[in-house]
């Protein structure tokens, strides 16, 4: 019999009396069978899914979510329903981005030349704390002033020094950067942990613990959730 194929029962009357005195007063047809589908009858065989602790030590997950988060992101995308490519190119620009701040913030701890101590050379200066506030201009670079005290000699040094226009530019550019790509990536964490969750009809923890395992143990979150896709 196929399984697409409604069982058939038919029951025919054969005799009357018997036990009890049973009398079937026709034939009785048996049609109607409440049919199981498929996706029911597999999520009914499907064991419980549970996920493992946030601090399991396993060197396959944690190695690949701290140095290929992107390709993390890209699996669980793949597996809730947006494909692989979707955010992977794009939880990959603002990883790029986040990485690329800290660039921006090591120019942006650079000391801030003073406007009124420029000299045109550093030598004529002998006095020690002026020779300290003092910057010279060499190949278009703004270079801080030091004093020897062995020779009792003002010099140039080798540490760049940058305006006070550039500085401010500088760290703002980079808190801009620094909050946008770490909205991003805390979000994408927190929708697709979520997602993953709804998806494997999982029970969901409260928003703000799933946003603190996003923000503070990104890594480890989504060694969690690339050990639970691998694995199932």
């Amino acid at each position: 019999m196929s399984d697409n194929v409604t069982p058939y029962v038919k029951l025919e009357q054969q005799r009357d009396g018997g036990f009890g005195d049973i009398r079937v007063a026709g034939d009785v047809e048996l049609n109607q069978v409440t049919p199981t589908s498929d996706s029911e009858s597999v999520y009914l065989a499907t064991p419980a899914i549970v996920w493992d602790s946030l601090c399991t030590i396993d060197l396959e997950s944690c190695f690949i979510s701290y140095y290929a988060p992107c390709h993390v992101v890209g699996k669980i995308s793949h597996k809730i329903g947006f494909g692989y490519p979707s955010l992977f190119f794009l939880y990959a620009f603002f990883f790029f981005v986040f990485n690329y701040s800290y660039y921006v913030f090591a120019y942006a701890i650079t000391p801030v030349c003073s406007s009124n101590h420029y000299s045109d050379w550093c030598f004529l200066i002998y006095d020690k704390s002026q020779c300290k506030k003092t910057y010279t201009v060499i190949n278009s670079d703004n270079i801080l002033c030091n004093y020897d005290t062995e020779y009792h000699m003002c010099y140039a040094s080798n540490q760049e020094c940058v305006t006070k226009s550039d500085s401010k530019l500088t760290w703002t550019a980079w808190c801009f950067l620094e909050v946008v790509s770490i909205s991003f990536l805390s979000l994408t964490h927190v929708y697709i942990r979520r997602t993953l969750k709804k998806k494997q009809r999982l029970p969901q923890e409260h928003v703000c613990k799933d946003i603190l395992y996003s923000f503070y143990c990104s890594t480890c979150s989504l060694a969690q959730q690339y050990r639970n896709v691998d694995a199932e």
